[in-house]
């Protein structure tokens, strides 16, 4: 490839393990990711919506990302971009370390989750190419994928034990040495080229853009605080959903009526393209138990954060298992159905598997297989309807569609499933609570000698609270999981029947010969 980000006194043969180490450690800030979430939340003295609130923030400012990365790329240099990156992620992470407000918390999340991706989208444009100059799809996501997803169960397990030994402030010093190896690499190797026609960024609908994060903002307010605050009876709550519903109907309104639109909404009449966002958001039902599999293995190992943490790298096995199943399977086959049936039929057999082996003494070990299940069927969900959704799209409407599908497979799918798992894992251990203390003697001598107290010889209620509440949430765990393998029966035997006619494009472009990889390296990256 002639546009090449570094010099050319750098060996060729450098340039993929050169972004793949720049790529590894941008990806290793997450903001606060889920694996010291509890870290946190307990330094803090914060509330558990909190949390959540980070989370679908984190994940609304990578969908925004999306829709000006391009602009971005198109008037600065690669170099440049990394840099600024770099530098405002490591301003954001020190923020974190100094700061005791969960609200600035969120706002650091919110932008960390956005500039993230950015770095990220810069470093693969360049680094797609190397590896797949051919330019076919499957390829590129064969590649793409497995690294973005594997990046953070690594850096999660990092996290856990720098928070477990040091304190959770110091896992994003530890993230700012990562982001200033970048810098290094960056500054020295690369050189300050921007390549092809400079678009004005003037052009870019920022305005849309800011009624599109103000309405993630309050949306994510509304799914994480709505709970707690008794929904529409919290004032908070009321004025959170006029935002949603006054944002969202401004942000139309301008989309229609203005000419740069960073969504085109037409695109939903094309059938491979709406099809493909439903099924990935019912998809994202079975992406969203990492939520209910978390309490489940605090409850099983003892709330130990570094036994969980290890638990979670074991889809990465699955994830290089995916990706060399959607490999072969695409370099010989020429259809999506077969390869959306197998998605399904792993994300069954997996929750099957939990729902067999949900108890208090489950081990690490015996979650390894469904585990690793689970991260085939979602590297295989990603490929597969990344690939079946962008189906005879032009490079144009290819662009403007990864950013519609990256929203609702980043942010909408797992904002409203996981508000849905929460509001379950909250409620419904308190009627089996209530089931089981209704169904419980207290007068039983096997009872009392079971739940008998320190200092006296009748049962102490306290003690019987903890195991009756710990039950409870382990059945509601395991009725989530099986009405979640329901859902997954029943699609899959909808899309036996359900016609899928659309083949996957094969190569789309050569990035030798082409004169405007810029624009079609937005198009593969999503």
């Amino acid at each position: 490839m002639r546009n090449r980000l570094f010099h050319d006194w750098v060996n060729p043969k450098l340039d993929a393990w050169l972004l793949i180490i720049m790529s590894i450690c941008i990806g290793f800030t997450s903001g606060l990711s889920t694996a010291i979430s509890s870290y946190v939340i307990s330094g803090l003295a914060a509330n558990p919506a909190d949390a959540a609130m980070c989370s679908y923030v984190y994940a609304g400012g990578m969908a925004v990302s999306f829709t000006f990365s391009g602009s971005l790329r198109s008037y600065y240099s690669s170099k440049q971009l990394i840099i600024v990156s770099a530098l405002l992620l490591m301003f954001l992470n020190f923020a974190l370390t100094q700061t005791d407000s969960p609200t600035i918390v969120i706002l650091c999340t919110f932008f960390i989750g956005g500039i993230r991706l950015l770095g990220i989208i810069v470093v693969v444009v360049n680094l797609i190419p190397i590896l797949m100059p051919q330019g076919e799809r499957y390829k590129l996501y064969c590649v793409y994928y497995p690294i973005s997803l594997m990046v953070t169960p690594l850096s999660g397990i990092f996290q856990v034990n720098l928070a477990e030994r040091l304190g959770w402030h110091f896992s994003f010093h530890v993230s700012n040495l990562t982001l200033f190896i970048v810098l290094i690499l960056i500054i020295i190797f690369a050189k300050n080229i921007h390549y092809g026609r400079r678009i004005p960024l003037w052009k870019f609908d920022w305005f849309g853009l800011c009624l599109m994060c103000g309405w993630i903002v309050a949306f994510s307010y509304v799914l994480a605080y709505g709970r707690n605050q008794d929904w529409l009876s919290s004032g908070d709550i009321q004025i959170a959903v006029v935002l949603c519903a006054g944002l969202l109907l401004l942000y139309i309104l301008r989309n229609e009526l203005i000419r740069n639109k960073i969504l085109q909404f037409d695109l939903f009449l094309k059938r491979n393209v709406r099809v493909g966002l439903i099924i990935m958001f019912f998809f994202c039902i079975f992406y969203n138990l990492s939520s209910p599999l978390s309490t489940w293995m605090n409850i099983s190992f003892r709330n130990d954060p570094i036994e969980n943490a290890s638990a979670n790298i074991y889809p990465i096995y699955g994830y290089i298992l995916g990706a060399g199943i959607s490999f072969l399977y695409y370099m010989y086959y020429n259809t999506f159905k077969p390869m959306i049936l197998f998605t399904t039929f792993c994300y069954i057999i997996s929750t099957t598997s939990f729902y067999l082996l949900v108890d208090t003494q489950t081990t690490a070990s015996q979650m390894f297989y469904p585990l690793v299940l689970r991260g085939v069927a979602i590297i295989c969900s990603y490929i597969t309807i990344g690939m079946y959704a962008y189906s005879g799209l032009t490079t144009t409407e290819i662009s403007i569609a990864s950013a519609i599908l990256i929203f609702v497979r980043s942010y909408l799918g797992p904002a409203i499933w996981g508000c849905v798992f929460s509001n379950w894992l909250y409620y419904r251990p308190i009627q089996l609570l209530d089931k089981l203390a209704s169904s419980s003697d207290a007068t039983d001598p096997l009872f009392q000698l079971r739940f008998q107290g320190l200092h006296t010889p009748n049962a102490d209620p306290l003690v019987a609270y903890k195991v009756f509440y710990t039950q409870a949430s382990l059945e509601s765990i395991k009725e989530l999981f099986g009405w979640s393998c329901v859902i997954g029966v029943g699609m899959f035997i909808f899309l036996v029947f359900f016609p899928i006619y659309k083949k996957p494009d094969r190569k789309l472009f050569n990035w030798g010969k082409t004169e405007n990889e810029e624009d079609l390296a937005s198009a593969v990256t999503s």
